[in-house]
């Protein structure tokens, strides 16, 4: 099971190649390869744990979900489909899907058109799992942001929340019920479905 955000390259295509190759040299060993966390609404959860984290009030706030990107479509999609749910759940008035990267609007873009003050607070979320490049970019770009817009909150990335973790046992739970074929993923390349 891919300890994955989001499905994309690694998921589909790198990690399927290994197992097809695995898969090749022991054949008796029987593989059931489980679906990245994607879409769950302890994801969403998560999202909200970390905006409350901050301690700053959120009733009617904006907030900017930036992930990381991809040219996969399924990345953009998912992304989107988050941040709707999370609108749904909270009782902000905007949720800002963006990207660092291969995808549109960027991040930056959007910083753009918050660099003037306008009396709502925006939290700025980072869709990460892991802190690095990525993560101290982002904190760099928002310490930017905040000289011209105070009202700027940046939330911690992610990581392995507790609501992460249970996201990533429903694709456990989910790998190990539905064992019927050997790559269940169906975003498994076709060499790795072949096996």
């Amino acid at each position: 099971v891919p300890l994955l955000l989001l499905t994309a390259a690694h998921a589909k295509r790198d990690i399927p190649e290994e197992l097809a190759r695995a898969s090749s040299q022991y054949p008796a060993v029987s593989v059931t390869y489980g679906k990245p966390i994607g879409v769950d609404q302890e994801v969403v959860k998560a999202v909200f744990t970390r905006i409350e984290e901050t301690g700053t009030p959120y009733e009617h706030a904006r907030v900017v979900v930036i992930g990381r990107g991809s040219s996969d479509p399924d990345v953009k999609r998912d992304v989107y489909d988050i941040c709707e749910r999370l609108r749904g759940l909270t009782p902000v008035d905007e949720v800002i899907p963006c990207f660092m990267t291969a995808c549109e609007p960027h991040y930056l873009d959007v910083f753009k058109q918050l660099k003037e003050r306008d009396g709502k607070t925006t939290f700025i979320v980072p869709y990460l799992l892991f802190t690095g490049m990525l993560m101290n970019e982002i904190e760099r770009e928002t310490a930017k942001l905040k000289e011209t817009n105070p009202d700027v909150v940046l939330t911690d990335y992610l990581g392995f929340h507790p609501h992460v973790k249970n996201a990533f046992l429903h694709r456990v739970e989910e790998a190990v019920i539905n064992k019927a074929g050997r790559f269940g993923f169906t975003g498994a390349s076709d060499a790795a479905a072949s096996h």
